[in-house]
Order: structure tokens, then sequence, then C-alpha cells
């Protein structure tokens, strides 16, 4: 989360990997508190919109569901 000029947003690729880091992170027994945090003004705005232009909304449903099942 270090891309200040775009308030830290998410892309699809950085919202895959921090998902997995935080799922491997919750896999160690010697892990107890994680901390995030972002570069700049704002801690992440959001989702990149750029991603998610000219798409439908059974794409971003399912997208969505995706990451919330994990």
């Amino acid at each position: 989360m270090n891309r200040p000029e775009r308030r830290d947003a998410l892309s699809l690729d950085h919202m895959q990997e921090l998902i997995a880091c935080i799922q491997g992170l919750g896999r160690s027994r010697h892990v107890a508190v994680v901390v995030i945090r972002g570069t700049g003004p704002a801690f992440c705005a959001g989702h990149v919109m750029s991603e998610m232009r000219g798409r439908d909304v059974a794409f971003l449903q399912k997208r969505a569901l995706e990451r919330y099942e994990q």
C-alpha cells in the first residue's frame, strides 16, 4: 500500500496478494496482530475504478463474493 498518488486504491491483483498474505499470517501461531498501513493522506480509497469501468454488475458481485468467501 504504497501508492499515495492513487490514495492507495486496491487493484484486483493487489487485493489477491493482500488476501494471500493475511491468510498466511493467520495460519502462523506466532502472529497475534497485523497492522496494515498505507502511504500518504488516505488509507485505501477503495478499488481502482479504471479496472471496474465496462464491467457488468454480475462480474463485480462475483468478484466481491469470491473475496469474502476465502
